[in-house]
């Protein structure tokens, strides 16, 4: 009878590792590489048309709201999409809501102008 004991604690423990992992992954991308993706959105058509002064107030007016509401929306996308989302509709689910908020931050962009 317990013979399966161990098997599941072995089972057990690489799940909480993976997901461990996964959650560390998704907290270093949220403090490094959203938010030089935010000021890269916000800043390009204004460096496109070489107006810095314009790129620096937009991405200085629109960057905490845009940021804010990524920062609020990826930490439940992710366990959520990792735990109900089948592997091969997970990229799906991810890019609707990077394509959400890219549009949040374009009309919180464009609303500042």
């Amino acid at each position: 009878h317990n013979h399966h004991i161990p098997t599941t604690t072995a089972i057990t423990t690489a799940a909480a590792a993976a997901i461990t992992s996964a959650l560390i992954s998704v907290a270093a991308d949220q403090m490094t590489l959203m938010p030089l993706n935010m000021v890269v959105f916000l800043s390009w058509p204004h460096l496109w048309r070489a107006d810095l002064s314009a790129a620096y107030t937009n991405v200085t007016q629109a960057f905490w709201p845009s940021a804010t509401m990524a920062i609020s929306i990826w930490p439940f996308v992710h366990p959520l999409s990792f735990k109900y989302v089948p592997l091969e509709h997970r990229l799906l689910v991810l890019n609707v809501c990077s394509l959400g908020i890219f549009s949040y931050a374009t009309w919180v962009s464009e609303r500042k102008a």
